[in-house]
């Protein structure tokens, strides 16, 4: 069983029939074939290229986008980095080497050790200033100070 399939051309909005060219056979098995398809005319076909070119530009463009979106985040997180490595005091630590592993340290931190009761600070490395935990110093002498007795002396 041979069928002819008409072409309704959208210039024309006439119907092209050419059963050479626009074939569909049935077979017995149930098997459709098509022969010689010719049904896309030129106009189509450009109207595809075009939009296949468009898409492939946006693509593109998303592409870029992702890139920047990418190199942006970086930079967000190199900030967040830094400013997380801003914070000079950092804190109170039972042992020293709970302030030589403290992460992302910078210049000028500063912690307190309970294991020595001294200042350690920080600068390429953790060190000992040696200097005494201020709560832990005592004072030189047990006297109270003078009220000042509005002369400006003590």
């Amino acid at each position: 069983m041979l069928l002819s399939l008409f072409l309704l051309n959208p210039h024309l909005h006439t119907l092209i029939y050419n059963p050479q060219n626009y074939t569909i056979q049935l077979e017995t098995n149930g098997v459709i074939t098509l022969k010689n398809i010719n049904l896309l005319n030129n106009d189509f076909l450009a109207k595809i290229t075009t939009l296949e070119q468009e898409a492939n530009v946006i693509q593109q463009t998303l592409g870029t986008a992702t890139q920047v979106i990418g190199g942006l985040q970086q930079q967000i997180d190199v900030i967040n980095d830094e400013l997380n490595r801003q914070i000079h005091f950092r804190g109170y630590y039972l042992l020293n080497t709970d302030i030589q592993n403290l992460p992302n340290s910078a210049n000028g931190d500063f912690a307190i050790s309970a294991e020595s009761g001294t200042v350690w600070m920080y600068d390429q490395n953790w060190y000992n200033s040696g200097d005494i935990v201020p709560e832990l110093v005592t004072s030189a002498s047990n006297a109270t100070p003078l009220a000042d007795s509005g002369t400006g002396v003590v």
